[in-house]
């Protein structure tokens, strides 16, 4: 009984290594990030973004990039 707990446990844990690895990998597939996909879509649809627009865009979402490597590292 207890080597087929044991076995289930492994299991498991294999499993959900498995499900984390396969998530990440499908969340960094996509090229650029959202900023970038939104630029392109504004564009493509014949709207104008300005440079300025685009900065604040980006500045006003830098922290999650920050704060997601700063826990990456440490």
């Amino acid at each position: 009984m207890l080597a087929y707990l044991v076995r289930r446990l492994m299991l498991a844990v294999l499993t959900v290594w498995a499900v984390s690895v396969l998530s990440f990998v499908v969340i960094q597939l996509p090229p650029g990030d959202y900023i970038t996909s939104y630029i392109a879509q504004m564009s493509s649809s014949g709207s104008f973004v300005s440079e300025q627009e685009a900065n604040a865009s980006a500045s006003s979402t830098a922290w999650i990039s920050r704060s997601t490597s700063s826990t990456s590292a440490g």
